[in-house]
């Protein structure tokens, strides 16, 4: 038995030096923290955080529930505009991100527009959209308004 041992160690110290074995023995660990941080960084790039203003020409926004009091993870700013003027101003003053205008005809018409000069975040627009939803279902019970948030 002493000798097998012998054996190994020697295997073992003479596999060590060499620059495959060192290769693969770092190789994977650096692979699995890059993944990690490349995962990290595109969902660091896909969200935004900066406010995003609308246009409610219909009405159903005139006096909106903020989903932040009801949602328990952030929430981006949503900033009203009493005319379209006032939020391209906004964004072009990089205030807002970007902007939703409503059609007059909202909910019939479902053409929401939505106005940017770079790419919004797609928290905003998920985030949009959930405020819209919350504030149609707002003569709903709480139990339900809460369940959609």
């Amino acid at each position: 038995m002493k000798k097998i041992w012998f054996v190994v160690r020697y295997e073992y110290s003479k596999a060590i030096r060499q620059k495959g074995f060192l290769l693969a023995l770092f190789s994977l660990p650096l692979f699995i923290g890059l993944s990690v941080g490349l995962g990290i960084f595109i969902n660091s790039q896909e969200n935004n955080s900066a406010a995003v203003g609308y246009v409610d020409n219909s009405g159903v926004l005139n006096d909106p529930i903020p989903i932040s009091n009801i949602s328990e993870r952030d929430r981006v700013e949503f900033v009203q505009f009493s005319i379209e003027a006032e939020a391209k101003e906004a964004l072009e003053s990089k205030s807002i991100q970007a902007y939703f205008i409503l059609p007059e005809d909202y909910p019939a018409n479902k053409n929401i527009g939505l106005f940017f000069y770079d790419q919004p975040g797609e928290n905003s627009i998920r985030d949009f959209y959930d405020f819209l939803q919350l504030n149609l279902v707002s003569g709903s019970q709480t139990e339900i308004r809460n369940r959609l948030a």
